[in-house]
């Protein structure tokens, strides 16, 4: 969800999205904050901790691919060749995925005797299968513009191809469990991450135009706004509360329906933050550095023994320290073009007159 890239429009641009994308990369950042303690085996009894997480996953990926697969609606150019339409989402996610994995892989490798999961030669060689930790998202996100490129110069249905990837969604679950998958670790496999989100990414780039056209006829509605957060609110409370229910692959899509609107609409409402607005249009930077930061500030909140009951303090505080350091170091990354291709190379490679600098 490369920012530069939705910036290649002529028209005016949508500032709510990039308050809606901070929203996101927010969420986002706080549930990596809570893994990385659960993967430490800490505060995994903190019921407040925990309820946090489960309502960011709830709608923290879904959010980002819908609103991804929108952007790459209104940014797509007809007159562009398929292969040089593949060719430029190749070069502004591939690239970034390369280096970052391979400097997460070589990070970890350094100090493996203080992270969670420790990563050996296989692991890099591995990524093209394998995505090494949050990295896998960018991959994805490759992979599933490049599919919707590639359904877009053929005359499919696309009702068929959402209903399809619907389908693909709930019955996921069931598959990953199969014997035959279990030995080669389909969970973590790239094609595992494309077929849970492909659904989210293609609604976006097939529904999004319609619902902003909703959210302006209902900009001024507040009863559909609040009927949408309390049963979102209901929704996660139930979920988090019966796990039997939470399992089910079809109340996970229901919660992200309700959450995405709901965030949405909110983001519709406060598009003049300019905080949250400056974060989103940041997100890819802030994706791509916020693991390490985190996971540095964790260690360091450890070794002070920074550890209150409950994890609020860890949760704020790495938060915070894994939005602004990011937005900080890639603040320095731009002055130095070697540093700055690493996370947007189309700047380098393609030069047009949608470009942004």
């Amino acid at each position: 969800m490369t920012d530069k890239e939705a910036g290649r429009v002529e028209r005016k641009r949508e500032h709510w999205l990039d308050v809606a994308k901070g929203v996101a990369i927010i969420a986002v950042v706080m549930g990596h904050v809570v893994a990385s303690y659960h993967n430490s085996g800490l505060l995994l009894e903190a019921k407040g901790f925990n309820f946090v997480h489960s309502f960011i996953v709830s709608f923290q990926m879904p959010l980002f691919f819908v609103i991804s697969g929108y952007l790459y609606r209104v940014t797509d150019k007809p007159d562009v060749t398929v292969g040089n339409k593949i060719g430029k989402k190749m070069l502004s996610y591939g690239i970034p995925y390369i280096i970052f994995s391979i400097g997460y892989w070589t990070l970890k490798s350094f100090t493996s005797g203080y992270v969670n999961t420790k990563l050996d030669i296989a692991d890099l060689i591995l990524i093209p299968v394998y995505p090494i930790s949050f990295m896998w998202f960018i991959y994805a996100l490759m992979a599933n513009t490049i599919i919707v490129i590639l359904l877009d110069s053929r005359n499919v249905n696309k009702k068929v191809i959402l209903a399809v990837s619907f389908i693909a969604v709930l019955i996921l679950p069931d598959i990953s469990e199969l014997e035959i998958l279990r030995g080669i670790n389909f969970t973590d496999m790239i094609l595992c991450d494309v077929l849970r989100w492909f659904f989210y990414f293609y609604l976006g780039a097939q529904a999004g135009a319609s619902f902003i056209k909703w959210l302006e006829v209902n900009k001024k509605n507040n009863t559909i706004f609040v009927l949408n957060g309390i049963a979102m609110v209901t929704m996660i409370i139930i979920c988090f509360n019966f796990a039997h229910i939470n399992s089910l692959s079809i109340i996970g899509v229901v919660k992200a329906f309700l959450c995405v609107t709901f965030f949405l609409q909110m983001s519709y409402r406060i598009v003049q933050n300019k905080t949250l607005e400056n974060i989103g249009k940041n997100s890819f930077p802030i994706y791509l550095i916020h693991g390490v930061v985190i996971a540095a500030a964790r260690m360091i909140m450890d070794r002070l023994g920074i550890l209150i009951v409950g994890g609020w303090s860890q949760l704020w505080i790495c938060t915070i320290a894994g939005i602004i350091l990011p937005l900080m170091l890639y603040e320095i990354c731009q002055k130095i073009w070697v540093m700055d291709f690493c996370f947007y190379p189309n700047r380098y490679f393609v030069r047009d007159k949608y470009q942004n600098k």
